[in-house]
């Protein structure tokens, strides 16, 4: 736990500097599997002893970033290239410390996984933006994703839309890579770890997040059809089912009532992007396609 639930991202931080939150590792895993994704690792929030728990098993030079604060809070910073020091430093109230606990993925020598670099990935520069952010024909970028493997089958880039869907709901733009076991090639949804960047910001809808869906106007019609279940049934509204789900975590209160609002307002904005795309495409091209219909350009 870095920030406090109800502490906001402020708009002049980029990206690459907002703070990690256990909060959106536990949500994101429970949004990922009521949108029937379940490509998140299971993730699960817990309250730890920082000087029973956590300390004893830490190797000596990570023991040595251990200090209280001047508030007598017993606080420590990890050992990385980036943001690992004191003044970016992890505080408990007292010894107890709330965080998020991931199930690890299988050992490579057990299946074997690989990483494929996101097209619609964030430049991560101060001064300057990707392609897909500055191209005057968004359409055509997509066309040149979608020539070169793996992106050249269909199943490869409804996962890509998805995956931005899913972003675009927890608010996540820090997705740069995505993860694959090698034995099922592009048989296989993508792996999406490391989602702490995500509900920081619930009043802010960024848009360029869903590129992929808007640029290419392709989604999966499975992805399609719960979107709009959960736009139309107010017994299936998003935030209802991600409360209900939050609620068996240990932790309380995952997420405040205004990231719960975000997501019903978020459907509803992927929604009309999909419409969007209908409209201006017209019926002779494909929007929302299955997995097992080939995509006919043209």
């Amino acid at each position: 736990m870095r920030v406090p639930r109800e502490q906001e991202e402020t708009l002049d931080i980029y990206y690459m500097y907002e703070k990690e939150r256990h909060t959106s590792e536990i949500a994101a895993f429970h949004l990922n599997r009521i949108l029937g994704f379940n490509t998140v690792p299971p993730v699960a929030g817990r309250l730890f002893s920082m000087t029973e728990e956590i300390y004893p098993l830490l190797t000596e030079d990570i023991q040595e970033h251990f200090f209280y604060s001047p508030v007598d809070n017993v606080c420590f910073f990890g050992q990385c290239d980036y943001f690992c020091d004191a003044a970016n430093s992890v505080c408990g109230v007292g010894e107890m410390l709330e965080g998020s606990v991931a199930a690890f993925l299988p050992d490579r020598d057990l299946a074997n996984w690989k990483s494929i670099a996101n097209p619609w990935k964030r430049s991560y520069s101060k001064y300057n933006r990707s392609e897909w952010e500055t191209t005057d024909d968004p359409e055509g970028y997509c066309e040149g994703v979608r020539l070169k493997p793996p992106f050249d089958q269909d199943r490869a880039i409804l996962n890509v839309i998805d995956s931005a869907i899913f972003d675009f709901l927890i608010g996540n733009k820090d997705r740069h890579h995505y993860y694959t076991f090698v034995s099922y090639g592009n048989n296989s949804y993508y792996l999406l770890f490391d989602n702490g960047k995500g509900f920081g910001r619930p009043h802010d809808d960024i848009i360029d997040i869903l590129a992929p869906l808007y640029q290419c106007c392709l989604i999966r019609f499975t992805t399609f059809r719960t979107l709009v279940q959960m736009h139309t049934d107010p017994e299936r509204r998003l935030s209802h089912l991600m409360r209900e789900s939050l609620s068996h975590d240990a932790l309380p209160e995952i997420l405040t009532p205004a990231h719960l609002r975000a997501l019903d307002r978020r459907v509803r904005i992927v929604l009309e992007q999909v419409l969007k795309c209908l409209k201006t495409r017209g019926r002779h091209q494909s929007i929302i396609i299955d997995d097992g219909y080939y995509y006919e350009r043209g």
